[in-house]
C-alpha cells in the first residue's frame, strides 16, 4: 500500500503546477504548523459559545428544518450506497445539513466553497439551488494525490442533473480563486471554507476575496478549533457570529 501511495504521488507530481502547489503546502506546514496558541483555552472558549445546529435551524424556520431533515437522510443513504463500493477513504461529510438549510433560507445567487472531496457540501448546495431555482456554485479543490486518478473521485456524490449550476476548479485555491474572480459578475453571497487548515492559508484566502464580499455575505469556516483565525476574523471585522459543534469539531458562522 505504501508503494502504491508513492507511485500515485510521483504520477501526480508529473504535473508541474501541482508539484509547485504541493511544495508550497509542505513548506507552509513546516513553517507555520507550530502556531503559538493555547489549544485547551481555545476549545474551552468555543465550548462556551457553541449552540446546537438543530435548535438554530428550528428557531430560524421550522418548516425548512423539517425539509432539511428529509434531505440529510436522503443524502446520507445515497452516500452510504455509493461510497461503500469505493475502497478509498474520501473523508466525511461535515455539517452539510446547515449548508442546505442556509441556502434554502437565503437563496444566495453566488456561492463559493473550498474543499469538495466526495462532494457532500457541493451536493447540499446544488440540491438547494435546484429547489430555489436560482444560484451558481463555484468550488475550489485540489486532488487527493495518494489515490490513483484522484480527479475522478472529486464530487462523486453530486447528482449529474445539478452540475449545470456548478463550476469546479481543481488546481488549488491559489490558482483557482483568481480564475473564479475573473468569472464572477456579482459579489459573493455565501462562502464555505474547508481547504487549507493553516492560519496563514485562511488569512490569504479571505484577503483574496475581500473585495468580493458583501456586508451580509454568509461565511462558514470549518475546523475552527485548529487555530484562532475565526475568532480573530470576526473581531477584526466586527462581525456577528455563531459557533456550532459538529461531532468533535467546531465550525464558525458569520451571520447577520
Amino acid at each position: 500500500m505504501q508503494k502504491l501511495h508513492i507511485l500515485n504521488f510521483i504520477l501526480f507530481c508529473l504535473n508541474f503546477k501541482r508539484l509547485s502547489i504541493i511544495i508550497k503546502k509542505i513548506f507552509t506546514k513546516l513553517i507555520f504548523s507550530k502556531d503559538k496558541i493555547n489549544k485547551k483555552q481555545l476549545i474551552k472558549t468555543l465550548n462556551k459559545k457553541k449552540i446546537s445546529i438543530s435548535k438554530f435551524m428550528i428557531k430560524e424556520n421550522f418548516s425548512l428544518f423539517k425539509e432539511t431533515e428529509i434531505f440529510t437522510k436522503s443524502l446520507k443513504n445515497q452516500s452510504n450506497k455509493k461510497l461503500s463500493k469505493i475502497k478509498y477513504d474520501l473523508g466525511g461529510g461535515g455539517a452539510y445539513n446547515l449548508l442546505y438549510f442556509l441556502t434554502r433560507l437565503h437563496k444566495p445567487k453566488i456561492i463559493l466553497e473550498t474543499g469538495v472531496a466526495a462532494g457532500y457540501s457541493s451536493s447540499a448546495f446544488l440540491e438547494a439551488i435546484n429547489k430555489n431555482k436560482i444560484g451558481k456554485l463555484f468550488s475550489s479543490d485540489f486532488p487527493y494525490f495518494r489515490i490513483p486518478n484522484p480527479e475522478s473521485f472529486i464530487g462523486i456524490l453530486v447528482n449529474e442533473k445539478y452540475k449545470k449550476n456548478w463550476n469546479l476548479f481543481l488546481n488549488g485555491d491559489e490558482i483557482n480563486i483568481p480564475k473564479i474572480k475573473k468569472i464572477l459578475k456579482n459579489k459573493i453571497d455565501f462562502v464555505h471554507y474547508d481547504s487549507d487548515k493553516s492560519y496563514i492559508g485562511k488569512k490569504k484566502f479571505f484577503k483574496q476575496i475581500s473585495n468580493y464580499l458583501k456586508k451580509k455575505t454568509i461565511i462558514i469556516i470549518d475546523d475552527i478549533q485548529d487555530d484562532n483565525f475565526f475568532l480573530d476574523y470576526v473581531k477584526d471585522n466586527n462581525k456577528l457570529f455563531k459557533i456550532f459543534k459538529f461531532k468533535k469539531k467546531f465550525l464558525g458562522l458569520v451571520y447577520n
